[in-house]
Order: structure tokens, then sequence, then C-alpha cells
């Protein structure tokens, strides 16, 4: 990544999950998501360098600005990188114990069936039962460097895990232009993000309203220009206003990483931001972009698919919305040839099919192994 830089929000801030915000029941609640898709924070980073110069001619520079390339957003806590949980990572119940356990790719036993073609089931092995108790939402860099490296899972400690930043709903009504007043069944709700706290479960303010504190969250981004120590721009929906300050963070391939990798015949992908493949959940490549190591897929670990779409301001027209494979995503190959220790080179690197897509920051790449 050419320049590094964290995101926080100066206003709380809207970004949509892709679904249709209209008067229609039912659909007058926009926002929701904590962390932005990955076009989202590229138009935001390009709009903010195209307009350093003063006003400029954005449909003689369209072409210039989406050849920058942005990589992210990956949220941080206190300056620590916080990636979503693989789905390889189960946990489960194992006698009066919760454990976690590796999700691989299985031969079918007797009288099961899958309409995965050639691709293997991913199951769990052993005399495990279901839990009630929810997996921790994100993984910090060691732990998901000990997970793809070695298969280490991480501590359970429910108490520990922080619940995320904090979200804030509000209310609002259309207004009628000629009476000035409220236009009637125009009531509509917007959830924000706090980019800086978070909140105490169960306990209110004197308000009445949740209890936050400072947790210092943030969005890791970067961008192939340099706009500089800090300033601010407009993120998400409604124009909500944030800052950006340069990090100091180093985000190369951990030396754990390239060492696992070193001579590897099962090769692990998690994602690290949503991708997008031409055949929805599997990639049309069986070489990696910009690498020489030929794989062969056997099977996929992945959450419910996501959406995006937006408004096209050069058509001036809705965009299309297309399905995205989500954060997390658990990829697994079988390295067919070349050397797979430099796929450590392309590590938080794009790997969705489209070059823009790439551009635009989808599909970051965390490599790993698997037994």
């Amino acid at each position: 990544m050419s320049h590094l830089y964290e995101i926080r929000s100066i206003d709380p801030l809207v970004f949509g999950d892709g679904r249709p915000f209209s008067a229609e029941a039912g659909s007058q609640r926009a926002g929701g998501t904590v962390v932005p898709k990955p076009g989202v924070i590229a138009g935001s980073l390009r709009t903010c360098w195209g307009a350093k110069e003063g006003p400029p001619d954005w449909k003689a520079i369209q072409k210039d600005l989406l050849s920058k390339q942005v990589r992210g957003p990956i949220l941080t806590l206190k300056e620590e990188p916080l990636f979503d949980a693989p789905s390889d990572l189960v946990l489960m119940k194992k006698g009066d114990q919760e454990v976690f356990v590796a999700s691989r790719p299985s031969p079918l036993r007797a009288h099961e069936g899958s309409d995965l073609e050639a691709l293997s089931l991913c199951q769990v092995q052993g005399d495990l039962q279901p839990t009630k108790s929810k997996p921790p939402r994100h993984l910090s860099l060691k732990e998901m460097v000990n997970w793809l490296a070695k298969e280490e899972p991480p501590a359970i400690k429910h108490e520990d895990r922080t619940p995320g930043p904090a979200q804030e709903a509000r209310t609002h009504v259309g207004i009628d232009g000629a009476t000035l007043s409220s236009r009637k069944g125009m009531l509509y709700e917007t959830v924000g993000v706090h980019l800086a706290a978070t909140l105490i479960a169960g306990e209110r303010d004197e308000r009445g309203f949740p209890k936050q504190v400072p947790a210092e969250f943030a969005l890791l981004v970067g961008f192939d220009e340099d706009l500089g120590d800090r300033g601010v721009l407009h993120l998400g929906g409604e124009r909500r206003v944030a800052s950006y300050s340069r990090s100091q963070l180093e985000m190369g391939c951990p030396e754990e990483i390239r060492a696992a990798l070193k001579g590897a015949t099962k090769i692990r992908l998690t994602l690290a931001t949503p991708a997008i493949f031409a055949n929805g959940l599997t990639p049309a490549w069986t070489t990696p972009p910009n690498s020489n190591v030929e794989l062969n897929l056997v099977g996929i670990a992945c959450g419910r698919r996501e959406q995006v779409s937006g408004w096209d301001y050069v058509a001036r027209g809705p965009k299309p919305a297309r399905w995205l494979v989500p954060a997390g995503a658990t990829l697994f190959f079988d390295c067919v040839s070349g050397d797979p220790e430099s796929l450590a080179d392309r590590w938080l690197n794009p790997v969705s099919d489209e070059p823009q897509d790439r551009l635009d920051g989808y599909g970051l790449a965390l490599w790993g192994v698997w037994k």
C-alpha cells in the first residue's frame, strides 16, 4: 500500500447494506452496516484527491480517477487491525466445553449428496454439538496469522470480546418544499456508525441512551496518491463528514505466513474485504491476479452472500446490483504449479476477477495453508 490512512467519524456515518431505500413500506431505513463496502471508500478517496486543487472537470478526469488503486477498508481498534472471523473457524460444543474447530473440505459419506459439482463440502469432524454462543465477529492480526499459518484457534473469552463501534439511529421526516411542513407518511430512519466509540451492553446513560465509551475505532485504507498527513472528507450516505490521518501501521505479509507458504501443497485464501467473482462464489481464475502460482479450487466455506449497488454519477442512474462473496469467506486450493511462497508478496492484494473491481479494493486476500 503506497499511502496508509486511518479514517474516523466526525458525524455518525451512514453505510447502506445494498437494500433499496424508498417510500415503500419496510424500505424507509438506511444504514446499519459498520464497515462500508470497498467501493464507498474508493469513491470518497478519489473524490477527495480530485478536489484537492479546486473544483475539477470530473468527466475529464474520470478515467484517471478510476485508475487509482484503493485497498480496504479494514477495521482497526487502537491502531490494531481487526479482520472478519474466517468462515472455516467454527465454534462448537464438545461435552461441556466450547471449542473452536476447523471446517475442511471432506468427501461425502454414504447416502450424502451435494450440488457443488466438483467442489467438496466443507464440514467439521468429530463428536461435536452446536452451541448457542456466538463466535467472535473479528480476529486480531495475531489471531488471524496463527489460524492461517498454524491452524491455531484463538482463545475463547466471550467477556473480553469488543462489541464493535457504536451505532446511532435517527428518525427523519420529509419536508414539503412548498409549505415547509412535514409530508404525511414520509418518516424514515438512518443508522449511523461512530468510529470512535463502542456500546456497553445493557447500560444506559442519564438520558436513557445506550452508554458509550471511547474505543478508538477507525477504518484503515491504502491509496495510490498522497492526501497529506490529515484532512476531512465526505463518506457514505447523506455526505456525512469524516477525518483521515496518516497511519504508521505496517501491512506487509507476516513472516509466519511466508514461512508456512514455503513448499506448501494446500493453500487457503481468506477474504479481508468482500470479493466480486464472475461465477458467483467461485473465481474465474486458476492463477491469482499478478502471480505465477496455479491453483485448483477444492472447497469453499462462506457465509450468506451480500449485495452492492449505488448511484452512477456519470450515467445519472442507479448501478445494477451485484452479488458479493462476504469478507471472512475461505477458499481451499491444491497447489498445481509455481512457488506458493510468492503468494506472500500478494498479501492484502485484491483477487476479484475484474481489473476495476480490484482497483476498487474488492477481495483483499489473506493467504495461508491447511491440512
